[in-house]
């Protein structure tokens, strides 16, 4: 029981009062003067003792009665006790009522059992065991839901019919947290938190929750959990799928791969008796269709090949068909395949690059390569943005001005490719090592026999990396003592101290790397030991070299880092972005055709797009549009996908949730789990707060006044 209004209860000192009076209702006795005592005792003991008992029943009535009149005005409330509207009256409740809509809602099972829609049902019912006299408020779990906002009966059930799945969302446990607090600073002593939800462990817990307890409140507050999730689950969903072709050339297929992974519980039941049909759609069209069987495991890695018709973005999407949970049988993706690579040649002589200009125009297509020489004068004063790739072939004219620009090209996604020259002074490496600090990579040191007529061997070729997988008929052991008389030899090399971060790639039997390859946070770099002329070794001349430089652009371009760019709904995305052109506005577009403006923010000197999470809660291509002199242009584009967290189908046990509530600060016998197909409203009454039982307190002190009059009447009769 708890009271109302339990300041009123200090008024009970007042059941006191009759006794005082009947105390003091006694006066001094006078001393009369009898002829004789004989008739005083004849008087019966027993007529005395009645007398008496009356005496302290009316002390008693007037007390009880007085008791029951202060407690009736402090309005006592019974709890978990209906004594039926025709006794007594409900207290004026706060309620807060939580409904989860997070996606893994919409899981719907092979019988037509919709979790979204139980919920709303089970809202909806909830809502109905609210009366107007309580306060009633909404909350989502939608990542800028307004909790604080009271709801009149007719306005809240409009808002849960047309509420939607919000992937943008924040943890029920925080929602928790967020309601009890909000509660505490109302006037409603009888307050009420309702949860509807399939307790998904990924959109219960908060990222801190087990940090430190937190007490939920120091008032009273009941917790009402509500399940919609089924007992069984099943359900088919797809990974996050990966291009496993590191090198996208035009007219050339496209490998990519996806993970396919069964959750069901019984996999006799698998949807089409265990066959999942798989379908890449590129631009939309068809690009193949795979069906593999899931009985024997729970996951199967899915090969999907289909060769691009054009070039430019390459929107792709994988589909496996409908199941219990849809929105996993569909993932996003994007690639890039170039129309036209703009690429700038750098060096102080054209004998240099003379070998690299006639790969070019050997490849089948040779429009493809948009190709500018520079000498390393000129590259200090030159825009770096328009180009995908920048060839340096010898680096001893580098200047601290271009070692920057050529650093800061490479922090913006663009790919560099160095070919270094021997020297015997030490002093003329220092332009490139200069710029190798500036990136992060190894050191150049003078080799003794830089020039010497027994020449450098090629001891290791690493044929799984991206410039060589493919290259060979058969793979051979190409390391320590391996048959390498198919490798070009070299007659100049310098030593060179590689970095931890560098892929060794190609290294001669002195143990001297010859190519490697470095990855960084946004761009590539390749640096070969050598220049590409005839006087350093026979790399120009041996069938490798062309494929090599070709590999080279198309492992590192610029435009080549687009294909990556895939992410989470509900997540805040950053984007590389830099153009070399100003357009009047930028926008982005939605796979539903809406649009917004993106924020364009500068971080360490990089030009990025910040995307927040409630602009990226549609699954599908995004697209980011210039607009210039009324002429709109795509600049990139981009996939957003629902967490993968998002197809486990499992649910929490009732001991978890209970257990989260107590470290919430939520007393166990104030928390009630329910399934939400039983009777909610006799549920409630069962087991929420009671009523308030002040009209019965009056009625039991009239009957005590009236009873008193009566035999007080009687005794003085």
């Amino acid at each position: 029981m708890f009271f109302l209004n339990p300041a009123i209860l200090i008024g009970l000192a007042m059941t006191a009062i009759p006794l005082i009076i009947h105390f003091l209702s006694f006066q001094k006795k006078e001393e009369f003067v009898f002829s004789s005592i004989r008739l005083i005792k004849e008087i019966k003991a027993s007529s005395l003792r009645k007398f008496q008992f009356r005496q302290w029943l009316l002390l008693l009535l007037r007390s009880l009665a007085v008791f029951f009149i202060i407690a009736a005005f402090a309005k006592p409330v019974l709890e978990q006790f209906n004594a039926g509207n025709d006794l007594s009256t409900r207290p004026r409740t706060s309620v807060v009522l939580i409904l989860d809509s997070s996606p893994s809602m919409l899981y719907t099972d092979r019988f037509g059992y919709a979790q979204w829609k139980q919920a709303k049902q089970a809202a909806l019912k909830i809502i109905d065991n609210v009366t107007p006299q309580d306060e009633l408020f909404l909350s989502f779990t939608g990542l800028e839901e307004d909790y604080t906002r009271s709801y009149t009966l007719e306005d809240a059930k409009r808002k849960i019919i047309s509420a939607e799945v919000n992937p943008v969302f924040v943890s029920m446990e925080k929602r928790l947290l967020e309601a009890s607090n909000f509660l505490k600073k109302q006037k409603n002593l009888s307050q009420e938190i309702y949860l509807v939800s399939d307790f998904h462990p990924s959109g219960f817990y908060s990222n801190d929750s087990l940090s430190k307890p937190t007490k939920l409140t120091e008032g009273k507050q009941t917790a009402y959990f509500i399940q919609v999730s089924p007992p069984t689950k099943e359900n088919i969903s797809l990974k996050e799928p990966e291009v496993i072709s590191k090198l996208i050339e035009p007219k050339k297929p496209i490998r990519i791969q996806i993970e396919a992974a069964s959750n069901n519980t019984d996999t006799s039941r698998l949807i089409n008796s265990g066959e999942i049909r798989t379908r890449l759609f590129i631009n939309e069209k068809l690009g193949a269709d795979r069906s593999v069987l899931l009985n024997e495991k729970k996951t199967h890695e899915i090969l999907l090949t289909a060769t691009p018709n054009s070039t430019g973005f390459i929107s792709y999407q994988i589909d496996s068909g409908d199941d219990n949970l849809s929105i996993d049988n569909k993932r996003y993706g994007v690639m890039f395949i170039p129309e036209k690579i703009k690429i700038l040649l750098v060096s102080n002589s054209i004998s240099k690059t003379k070998f690299i200009r006639a790969a070019f125009e050997s490849y089948e297509g040779n429009d493809l390569f948009e190709i500018n020489t520079l000498e390393p004068s000129q590259l200090e004063s030159r825009n770096l943005d328009k180009y995908d790739n920048v060839f340096v072939v010898g680096m001893s004219d580098l200047t601290t001005g271009i070692n920057q620009k050529l650093s800061m090209f490479v922090a913006n996604g663009g790919g560099l490719v160095l070919f270094s020259e021997s020297y015997s002074n030490p002093l003329s490496y220092e332009p490139a090592n200069q710029l190798l600090r500036n990136l992060g990579l190894g050191i150049f040191q003078p080799e003794p026999n830089a020039s010497r007529a027994t020449p450098f061997s090629t001891e290791y070729l690493d044929q799984n990396h991206p410039l060589f997988e493919g290259t060979f008929l058969r793979k051979s052991n190409r390391k320590n003592g391996g048959d390498n008389s198919d490798l070009p030899i070299f007659y100049q090399l310098s030593r060179y101290q590689k970095s931890p971060k560098e892929s060794l790639l190609l290294q001669a039997s002195t143990g001297i790397p010859i190519i490697t390859a470095s990855r960084m946070k946004s761009g590539e770099v390749i640096l070969f030991n050598t220049l590409p002329i005839s006087e350093t070794g026979t790399l120009v001349f041996h069938p490798l070299f062309a494929p090599l430089i070709f590999r080279s652009v198309f492992y590192t371009f610029k435009s080549g880092k687009k294909m990556t760019n895939h992410f989470w709904a509900g997540e805040p995305a950053e984007i590389p972005f830099s153009t070399s052109e100003n357009f009047e506005q930028i926008a982005v577009k939605r796979p539903n055709g809406e649009s917004f403006f993106p924020k364009i923010i500068d971080k360490r000197g990089l030009t990025r797009l910040r995307i927040e999470a409630n602009e990226i809660t549609q699954c599908g291509h995004y697209d980011v549009v210039g607009q210039k002199n009324g002429i709109s242009q795509i600049l990139y584009k981009f996939a957003v996908n629902y967490k993968l967290i998002e197809s486990d189908i499992t649910s929490l046990t009732q001991d978890e949730i209970v257990v989260t509530g107590q470290r919430l600060g939520i007393d166990s016998h104030s928390i009630s789990l329910f399934e939400s197909n039983i009777d909610i409203e006799s549920f409630l009454n069962s087991t929420r707060f009671g009523f308030s039982i002040w009209k019965i307190l009056l009625g039991v002190a009239l009957l005590l006044l009236l009873t008193e009059g009566y035999l007080g009447r009687k005794i003085e009769a």
